[in-house]
């Protein structure tokens, strides 16, 4: 057997695999992925032999294998199939719960410390892979979309990061209700209408650094009462406040009317809390955590978006004057619900979790004839959508 050094990668490519891996195949080379990059590989104790990789991890003793389809110099290898442990008779398969375990003894010794949600996040992560290839749907490739059809190729492409970032332990771990899951997803090519709350004046926080930058909001609802603003709100988000009490009482006030379900489908993109229209991105608070994340809209996010814009705006003019067809989308404009708490000042949780931002749509800064793709979903290891080209 070979030193575990970090030998030269020679080893033979196989074949690029015709389907998708399985969930448990996904996390194990998810894991595989971190500890070659974070632990065994600038530790020397990986080597490339005979078409596969092998991974030592000394403090819990215990050395695995993985078959490899195609290896890299920069030691981002491909896998494929199961994950193996040596054993006095040979090599095992082992599975990716005892693969997670093993991880996770090898960190708290290397560390010194014991991380309590570790195992459940690696778990949520399967589940949440396991439940995006169950409701997979096919869809015609990049090129097939005629140059009007932009738009769907684009959503495609954003919807279709199925396995997460190859490099992180627990891509897709995430709280919150499956059902919920299952209907805002972008993995599940999940478009919905907004809910649409109706907030007087005096209760609405705002910034912008254009002119017009909130008007994509008003237009959702052009019948909106006299003395109240549109304010919309992620369905999702809305059911998690709903029994907020501030929230209530101005519901029992009349300081807030809900005016129902918009009419325009926003699709999820792979940020998940971001919608698209393909008009704009709204970028709403999500009280819900993915990966490491509460994804919500922290009151100095909200008006640090448009100060970043407002900042940014002569350098982003230069950018584009010296590269003709470069663009940065823009955060112009932020509108949230200002509710008094207690002490009279706004309520952070409604504020925050309320807040929206406006991202710039892609057809204000799109080239004639170009067609957008997520940049994650072209360089995917698999191919999950119609953006990829990746191996």
């Amino acid at each position: 057997m070979p030193s575990l050094t970090n030998s030269p990668d020679t080893a033979p490519v196989t074949a690029a695999p015709t389907g998708l891996p399985t969930a448990d195949e996904a996390v194990a080379h998810t894991l595989l992925n971190c500890l070659l990059r974070e632990v065994s590989g600038p530790e020397h104790q990986t080597a490339v032999d005979d078409g596969r990789l092998l991974i030592r991890l000394p403090r819990r003793g215990v050395l695995l294998r993985v078959a490899l389809r195609r290896t890299s110099l920069l030691g981002a290898h491909r896998f494929t199939g199961p994950v193996s442990e040596q054993t006095d008779g040979g090599w095992a398969e082992v599975g990716w719960r005892r693969l997670a375990e093993y991880a996770h003894a090898e960190l708290s010794l290397r560390t010194g410390v014991h991380n309590e949600e570790f195992l459940a996040q690696i778990a949520s992560s399967h589940q949440a892979v396991s439940a995006a290839l169950a409701s997979r749907v096919e869809g015609p490739a990049a090129e097939e979309h005629t140059a009007e059809d932009w738009q769907a190729a684009y959503v495609a492409s954003e919807q279709s990061l199925l396995f997460g970032h190859r490099f992180h332990p627990t891509p897709k771990a995430r709280t919150g209700d499956p059902a919920a899951w299952q209907s805002y997803a972008p993995e599940t090519g999940a478009a919905f209408p907004l809910l649409l709350l109706a907030v007087r004046d005096e209760l609405i926080a705002e910034e912008s650094c254009a002119d017009g930058a909130t008007a994509v909001l008003d237009a959702l609802h052009p019948d909106v009462p006299d003395g109240y603003r549109l304010l919309p709100v992620h369905p999702w988000q809305y059911e998690l406040l709903r029994d907020h009490a501030g929230l209530q009482e101005a519901l029992a006030r009349d300081d807030i009317r809900d005016l129902g379900s918009g009419r325009t489908p926003f699709a999820a993109t792979a940020s998940v809390r971001t919608l698209y229209d393909g008009a704009a991105f709204l970028k709403f608070s999500l009280n819900v955590r993915i990966t490491n994340c509460l994804r919500k809209n922290a009151s100095y996010e909200l008006s640090g978006a448009v100060a970043l814009t407002r900042l940014l705006a002569p350098q982003l003019t230069d950018l584009a004057t010296r590269f003709p067809g470069s663009a940065v989308l823009q955060e112009p404009a932020y509108r949230s619900l200002a509710l008094p708490g207690a002490d009279g000042r706004p309520a952070t949780e409604l504020l925050e979790g309320f807040g929206v931002i406006v991202r710039e749509g892609l057809s204000q800064r799109l080239l004639p004839g170009t067609t957008p793709l997520l940049a994650a979903a072209v360089a995917d290891e698999y191919p999950t959508g119609p953006a990829h080209v990746s191996r």
